[in-house]
Order: structure tokens, then C-alpha cells, then sequence
């Protein structure tokens, strides 16, 4: 991964990347939407971020096809699943932040269109860059 905080843009979820030396990468993942802010901290490998890339350029080929990653370390749990309808619109959407640890979860839809999809694999390309 690129030096320095990085940050990808998924609809209304905002994840910032950083390498923390001798840790591994540290993600925050901050979902924004009206009457409600929620994040949650992770610690992401590069094969978790690999698998999101492939399904989304995967939908990018093939808008029939759904979008359903999560990435879980310990207690802690994120989500994102999406379909893109007939008319490129982002519909069936859901985005999932949980901490079981400390009995915590928060969750909302996501919106935007597939329009949207080669920006957040152009960005998930560049944080997985050497």
C-alpha cells in the first residue's frame, strides 16, 4: 500500500487507510447520513480489500450480478451489499458496522448510481499499490 493516509469513498461510507508501521493497515470506516454518524476502526489485509476490488469490477462488467462483502476481525464486522437495478441505480443497498465486543452495531442503505463504481475501484487500486 502508498505511504500515508488514504482515503476511498464508497457512497456514504468514507474509509481511511493507513499504514501503521510494523501493525499492518489501519482502516476507519465512518458511514455519514442524515440523523446519523457511526465508525468503527479495523485492521484490514490486502487480500480483504483484493476481494472487494474483484467484486466490484466484477458488477461493473455485469450489473446483474450483486455485491455482498464483509470483512471481520475478532468482534468486530463490516459489511457492504448493493445491487445496481435497470437503470443503474444503486438499489437493494446495505452497508453494516458492529463491535460485539462492546454490544455495539449500526447500519443503513447506501445510494448513488453505477456511475460510481469505476471511481471506488480506481481508489481501491491505488491504496493496494506497491
Amino acid at each position: 500500500m502508498n505511504p500515508g493516509e488514504q482515503v476511498l469513498e464508497i457512497f456514504q461510507l468514507e474509509f481511511t487507510l493507513q499504514d501503521v508501521e510494523g501493525e499492518g493497515l489501519r482502516g476507519r470506516a465512518l458511514y455519514r447520513t442524515p440523523g446519523l454518524s457511526a465508525g468503527l476502526t479495523l485492521w484490514p489485509e490486502a487480500a480483504d480489500l483484493q476481494a472487494l476490488l474483484e467484486q466490484i469490477e466484477a458488477q461493473y462488467h455485469d450489473f446483474e450480478k450483486s455485491l455482498d462483502w464483509t470483512m471481520q476481525q475478532g468482534q468486530k464486522r463490516m459489511r457492504l451489499a448493493w445491487e445496481v437495478d435497470t437503470l443503474g441505480h444503486i438499489g437493494e443497498s446495505r452497508v453494516e458496522l458492529e463491535d460485539k465486543g462492546i454490544a455495539w452495531s449500526a447500519s443503513g442503505r447506501l445510494h448513488g448510481d453505477q456511475s460510481y463504481l469505476p471511481r471506488i475501484a480506481m481508489g481501491l487500486q491505488l491504496l493496494l499499490r506497491d
